[in-house]
């Protein structure tokens, strides 16, 4: 009698799901260049100094001065919006892709 061997589907599953969670978690490290990118905690930046340079004119900010406060939160604010899990952006352009429609 001729038995044929048990295929034990749960192996190459196993194996299909493993290589998609590497291959996910290899191109959000290599996009962010943050190998724990899916922790969902961002930095807080306090800086020592902030240079503002606005038509070749160049103004330093330390702490203690005027507007460090207000440009340091700023910053922090703004920095803080990125999000680890987001691919960067490939692809054409829509400058790009106005310019092939059109000429």
């Amino acid at each position: 009698m001729n038995v044929l061997p048990k295929i034990k589907l749960w192996k190459p599953v196993l194996t299909f799901v493993l290589f998609g969670v590497v291959a996910l978690w290899l191109l959000n490290t290599f996009t962010t260049g943050n190998p724990m990118w899916f922790l969902p905690i961002q930095p807080s930046y306090a800086p020592n100094q902030i240079i503002v340079r606005n038509f070749g004119q160049e103004i330093i900010l330390r702490p203690g001065d005027l507007a460090f406060q207000r440009v340091a939160e700023g910053v922090d604010q703004s920095l803080s919006r990125f999000n680890n899990r987001a691919l960067i952006d490939i692809g054409l352009g829509e400058a790009t892709l106005q310019d092939y429609q059109t000429k």
